[in-house]
């Protein structure tokens, strides 16, 4: 049993180079304080006999603790908690759980149903038996109504997460992202799912493949895209993997809007230089975020295609320049 407890509370999940889920135990890393924003990343190399190597996100100052998430910082608050306690039975007090708003975001925040601006946060977070309240008008809702609704809108995510890769796919998960407008906080952590997996369907689905994609589509793609990374720069700041593949995403539509504008001449050449070196340096993040990456992973194969597509673009960048001279 204590062998069990051990790998329930302190393995950290890694999968071979052919996929399948392994978990991993390390002495110093597996021991490291939790945190629901976490100043440190790790990466487990395969390729390396499955080594483990931590890194800090942010710049820290010295004697500042290392803090690491043992849950998906993408969850809100009360999916963390029940994560937390059911798998390393703890309650998290960090301050954003602690905090109503997650640090302002309202990323688990409920649309009032009796005002018409305001919204409902649960008083004491970590509280299983919290209410919720809206601080515009002062209304109540329990913590069962409140939970009770998000867990009827997730089951309608996941009959819409099974669905094929397809286009139909992808236009109700558009239908939901509207619907939950009267319901949720723009930032809550739902929405934020269905913008990510619209993210990775716009330039992948039949019928929208990134070169057919209208302006407007492409202009979607990118907001899509600046929206999660506005959570991204409070729940993961620095040198995040999913800040690294939102990042990638967001500079193809930007370069496609850039040459169409240029091409209906609705840019000139400089706007278009401008453009072209502000995508630019979304992949010089990207990749100096993957690069830590094992190479036969998932991220380190999106490092080398960074890596391609930053070459190719300072190329016609600078091709450009000389154009415009």
């Amino acid at each position: 049993m204590q062998v069990v407890g051990v790998l329930e509370v302190n393995a950290f999940e890694a999968r071979s180079p052919k996929g399948y889920p392994l978990r991993c135990l390390f002495p110093y890393t597996g021991i490291l304080a939790h945190n629901c924003v976490p100043n440190t990343a790790r990466s487990i190399y395969p390729s390396e006999g499955y080594k483990i190597r931590l890194r800090a996100m942010v710049d820290l100052e010295e004697g500042q603790p290392l803090h690491h998430s043992y849950t998906y910082t993408l969850d809100g608050t009360a999916q963390r908690q029940k994560h937390l306690k059911q798998g390393k039975f703890f309650t998290c007090q960090c301050e954003r759980c602690l905090d109503p708003t997650e640090l302002g975001t309202h990323f688990s925040s409920l649309k009032c149903g009796q005002c018409a601006e305001g919204f409902q946060v649960p008083r004491q977070p970590t509280e299983p038996d919290t209410s919720w309240s809206c601080a515009g008008c002062g209304s109540d809702t329990s913590n069962a109504d409140a939970l009770a609704m998000l867990q009827s809108l997730q089951s309608e995510v996941n009959a819409v997460q099974a669905l094929p890769m397809a286009a139909k796919r992808l236009e109700e998960i558009e239908r939901l992202l509207r619907k939950y407008k009267s319901l949720l906080h723009p930032l809550h952590f739902i929405a934020t799912g269905l913008r990510q997996l619209l993210i990775e369907m716009y330039g992948r689905v039949q019928g929208y493949e990134m070169v057919q994609l209208p302006d407007h589509q492409l202009e979607r793609k990118a907001e899509l895209c600046r929206q999660v990374l506005r959570v991204l720069n409070t729940f993961e700041p620095g040198l995040s993997r999913t800040r690294a593949m939102n990042l990638y995403e967001l500079h193809v539509p930007l370069v496609l809007l850039a040459k169409s504008g240029f091409i209906a001449g609705k840019l000139k050449g400089g706007e278009l230089r401008a453009r072209l070196v502000d995508a630019i340096d979304l992949l010089k993040e990207c990749v100096e975020i993957l690069e830590f990456e094992d190479k036969s992973s998932q991220e380190g194969v999106l490092c080398v295609v960074a890596k391609q597509a930053l070459k190719q673009l300072t190329l016609s960048v600078e091709g450009l320049g000389s154009e415009l001279d």
